[in-house]
């Protein structure tokens, strides 16, 4: 199926309230929603390491790529402002860009979003297309792990729930690890197929993960 030309949101989008201070999902009415990095955390699919300052620090620094790779997509970065730290962060994104022919769709970068039938949320790095398919770019500045293609599948359901349009195409995934050099980044595609079936992995950790909630057990 061909990529919407005009991106609007579904109705059950504009529910949803996101405070990027405390980076907790809302629904109208509703209490806060788990999102797929909690989810899988809790799950032990997705394995961080001890919070320490220099942990903090790296999660800062991802925090600051990302923003600094939206603002460029957006035309609205200005590149003289970058420190030293992340500036090559963004060089490696270019030509990872240069390399495969990604386009994000801007209406769609680090857009927060719910999935109003499994009712968890999160916000996708950079939905896109290379050519005529749609893909779904997660950035990271760290290291592979092992949980990078279930979260990636996670964000590509919540594309499809939340975008009129897209409720039918299914994504390609495409886990890109950032190159804090400044060479091009090292991009680990993952096919519609395996996005699917790394979809069902997240739906059952998020099955666990409420009865493990409902019963008393977030810490077993």
């Amino acid at each position: 199926m061909m990529i919407p030309s005009e991106i609007k949101f579904a109705q059950h989008h504009y529910l949803l309230n996101y405070d990027p201070d405390t980076h907790i999902y809302r629904v109208d009415g509703e209490g806060a929603l788990s999102s797929v990095t909690s989810i899988l955390k809790a799950e032990g699919i997705q394995q961080y390491g001890p919070r320490n300052s220099a942990a903090d620090f790296a999660m800062q620094v991802g925090t600051w790529v990302h923003q600094a790779i939206a603002w460029y997509e957006k035309g609205t970065l200005d590149e003289g402002t970058l420190s030293e730290g992340i500036a090559p962060y963004l060089a490696s994104y270019i030509l990872f860009k240069k390399a495969t022919g990604f386009e994000p769709i801007l209406p769609l970068i680090e857009t927060p979003m719910w999935h109003h039938n499994w009712r968890y949320s999160g916000t996708p790095d950079l939905p896109g297309r290379i050519g005529e398919r749609f893909c779904l770019v997660d950035l990271k500045t760290g290291a592979k792990r092992a949980g990078d293609t279930v979260q990636i599948a996670a964000y590509g359901s919540l594309v499809m729930d939340s975008v009129v349009g897209f409720e039918a195409i299914f994504p390609e995934g495409m886990v890109v690890y950032l190159d804090s050099s400044g060479t091009r980044a090292k991009a680990e595609p993952v096919s519609a197929l395996s996005m699917h079936e790394n979809l069902t992995t997240f739906y059952a950790a998020l099955r666990c993960h409420r009865w493990k909630t409902a019963h008393g057990q977030e810490g077993a």
